[in-house]
């Protein structure tokens, strides 16, 4: 089983929650998600956090601003033979900003944390929301 390496940052303010939408492809349609992304070689999955942030929002931050909520949280995929290994972070800010969002994505949506499962379209995404959301 092929084993990849990954982080999930949820970004928060005033019980609103940042996801992105992502373009439709080959199995799924259009749907949001957090930012997320992989880890390359010697890379920490808090660096791997901030770049991916970066990347994903156009936000600059420093590691100390993430907080690692949930450490190696695994995602099976049969189909594939694919096991995710994740860490999820919590990035709490005090206001919302306008998201420069990255090619893969189409568009952002500030969400209401009451929301927020009924607009994830990935199960493990749900599931990591409810452990993040313990947090807020």
């Amino acid at each position: 089983m092929k084993i990849k390496y990954s982080i999930e940052c949820w970004i928060v303010t005033n019980n609103y929650v940042l996801l992105l939408e992502v373009k439709k492809g080959k199995r799924n349609p259009n749907f949001l998600q957090p930012v997320t992304g992989g880890i390359v070689a010697g890379e920490s999955s808090i660096l791997a956090a901030c770049r991916e942030i970066n990347e994903e929002t156009g936000l600059k931050l420093q590691p100390n601003q993430l907080e690692l909520i949930i450490k190696d949280y695994e995602v099976y995929i049969p189909e594939e033979e694919l096991k995710i290994m994740k860490d999820a972070f919590l990035l709490r800010l005090k206001r919302q900003f306008e998201v420069c969002i990255s090619d893969e994505h189409v568009g952002y949506w500030w969400v209401h944390r009451t929301e927020v499962k009924k607009q994830l379209y990935y199960e493990s995404n749900k599931e990591t929301f409810t452990l993040i959301e313990k947090h807020l």
